[in-house]
């Protein structure tokens, strides 16, 4: 125990060398030897849950000050031990408990109001092509192993879950993982510990104002994900007002590539651009110009927002230092997410039905 919190919280000789099972924040499933971190909830304190933690053989409670007087802590028979912040420290603790799991995996954290889903999927498709499940993947539509999800609450979870599935996508030899990052995920620390070797940025539009409160309280939490994690690489949308900003207000030395119809040489060293655009019902004709090569790109899917969502993709694999060729060809067997613009029929002369719907 005295490693996991060493350099949060001084720990007592008498528990430092205390050994640890698990770690947990849900009292309900908490089971023994784990350690139970009690945070600060909008109606009540996890410390409100002592004395069942206790009696269910938690090894320890980290908690978060300050907390409610009204509660009572009575027979304390266990470390009960407080880490000021403590549910922006939850990532990076959780992280040293699992081994840095981030450290072997090369992560990519897509954050934006629209496109993340798409995106990661997409990403986790091509870094997976020749292996089904080579690529970890979490978002909206669950949490696993690319073609092996298992449905999830959040777009992003606690840190707790995240950390492990990181882990566990080390354990079983897997070598990247593309996750959406939401905004509420960075606001709240839960991406926290983790290293990014790329970050994407789709867009910013008005969303999610009830919990932050403004755009600009918006954008602030998006830009954690480029300023606060400094991840290795970041691609950035140069047809988004935010994305430009982005560019600018990122360190000069920063790795950071546009993408974009807009994307241009002048602009940054790094960029992916479409020069033409060609929609049809078959699917998209792009002409890619980039620092890295230029070709044309065809591929099965509709919509002029799945041009921006292969241009990041293939911006990925670039920084992900995949050659040009393979990159495209990659990109060019890109399938749709289900239920977000999936095409059926069409062939023959036979109708077409586009399938949308979100999740």
């Amino acid at each position: 125990m005295g490693q996991l919190l060493a350099g949060y919280t001084p720990i007592s000789a008498a528990w430092a060398a205390e050994p640890i099972t698990g770690l947990a924040t849900d009292s309900r499933v908490i089971r023994p030897g784990e350690v139970f971190f009690a945070l600060r909830g909008e109606k009540h304190h996890g410390l409100k849950f002592f004395d069942a933690v206790q009696a269910a053989g938690a090894a320890a409670v980290v908690w978060e000050p300050p907390y409610d007087n009204s509660v009572t802590i009575s027979g304390q028979e266990i470390p009960l031990v407080a880490v000021p912040q403590l549910r922006q420290k939850l990532g990076p603790i959780s992280a040293r408990y699992w081994g840095e799991p981030s450290r072997h995996l090369r992560v990519v954290g897509i954050t934006g109001t629209d496109g993340k889903t798409s995106c990661a999927h997409f990403i986790a498709q091509a870094l997976s092509d020749n292996d089904s499940a080579a690529c970890g993947i979490l978002g909206t539509l669950g949490i696993g192993s690319y073609g092996r999800v298992q449905p999830s609450v959040h777009t992003t979870p606690d840190p707790l879950a995240v950390q492990s599935w990181l882990a566990g996508l080390r354990a079983a030899d897997r070598r990247c993982a593309a996750m959406e990052v939401s905004s509420h995920a960075l606001e709240q620390g839960r991406v926290n510990g983790i290293e990014f070797a790329v970050a994407v940025l789709t867009n910013l539009t008005r969303d999610h104002l009830d919990y932050h409160g403004s755009l600009e309280a918006y954008a602030a939490a998006k830009r954690r994900l480029f300023l606060e994690h400094r991840p290795h690489w970041s691609i950035l949308n140069l047809d988004d007002a935010f994305g430009r900003q982005l560019t600018v207000d990122l360190h000069p030395s920063a790795h950071k590539v546009g993408y974009g119809f807009n994307a241009r040489p002048d602009e940054l060293t790094h960029f992916v651009g479409c020069d033409s655009l060609v929609l049809t019902p078959a699917g998209l004709r792009m002409q890619v110009r980039s620092s890295w090569g230029d070709g044309e790109l065809q591929v099965g899917l509709l919509g002029r927002f799945n041009a921006h969502n292969l241009l990041a993709t293939l911006a990925t694999l670039l920084v992900l230092d995949m050659p040009f060729a393979e990159a495209m060809e990659r990109v060019a067997r890109t399938a749709t997410v289900p239920g977000r613009m999936e095409r059926w029929g069409g062939v023959g002369g036979q109708p077409l039905v586009v399938v949308l719907y979100t999740s």
